[in-house]
């Protein structure tokens, strides 16, 4: 699950980011928890009892301003994802230091409009999540757990393809000998990003950034590594409108 926060001092304009932030968040089948702040120190006390993996930041507001937001909590974590929101194109060259993920041009409270749910700043949400979320699913790890309380952790999008062999699950990745371990592939799945990570048949889960070509009418997967993965009845339609979903989204 991510952990979003949405600060900004102007209501209406909130609102409007909290919706399409969410709903965005949504579409993609990404569990999120999204918290709205009008105020900087309200956030900043917030995320000291329980960190946020992302902020949309304005960076104009009357308490605090963004940018001392920014500065303390550059303090206290280097891991929460910023986002700044701004109407000044020009202040984004002095947030370089604060090392922001991107940035959301809004309009100015006065030329606000609530109703324009199909207009630049929707399509800049979306394309800032986009970014995010393969961001997230490049850096994140996972901790697998070895014989004789041994542990490996790997990056997630290391990880090529998940396998079922007989009461195991073998993962293949990068660079690496496969690793088994005792578990279930739908137990895996649920703890998986979906919009990384797909299964086409009861036996396999892939990664579909290693995907190289889908023959549908042999009903298989060739992934870059030159393995093949066939695909099953009834995860087909599933699996398709995944794969047609990563290419839409991430923009491979």
């Amino acid at each position: 699950m991510i952990k979003a926060a949405i600060c900004d001092d102007e209501p209406a304009i909130l609102d409007y980011l909290h919706k399409h932030i969410s709903d965005e968040f949504k579409q993609r089948g990404v569990e999120t928890q999204t918290k709205k702040f009008v105020s900087g120190k309200d956030f900043l006390n917030a995320h000291k009892a329980e960190p946020f993996d992302v902020v949309f930041l304005d960076i104009r507001m009357p308490d605090i301003g963004g940018f001392d937001v920014a500065t303390e909590l550059r303090k206290m974590t280097e891991k929460t994802y910023i986002i700044f929101v701004t109407t000044e194109n020009t202040l984004v060259y002095d947030s370089f230091s604060f090392q922001p993920f991107d940035f959301i041009p809004k309009t100015p409270p006065s030329q606000f409009d609530a109703d324009d749910s199909s207009g630049f700043l929707v399509n800049r949400i979306t394309s800032v999540i986009a970014r995010l979320l393969n961001q997230i699913s490049t850096v994140t790890t996972v901790c697998l757990p070895l014989p004789y309380n041994q542990k490996i952790t790997v990056y997630i999008s290391d990880i090529q393809m998940i396998q079922s062999v007989r009461n195991y699950a073998e993962y293949v990745i990068t660079e690496r000998e496969p690793v088994r371990i005792r578990a279930k592939l739908d137990d895996i799945m649920n703890d998986l990003d979906k919009n990384l990570f797909a299964r086409p048949h009861k036996s396999y889960i892939i990664n579909m950034g290693y995907i190289k070509d889908i023959d549908g009418s042999n009903m298989i997967v060739k992934l870059k590594n030159g393995m093949i993965v066939p695909i099953s009845k009834t995860y087909k339609r599933d699996f398709e409108t995944a794969y047609i979903s990563f290419l839409s989204g991430f923009g491979r």
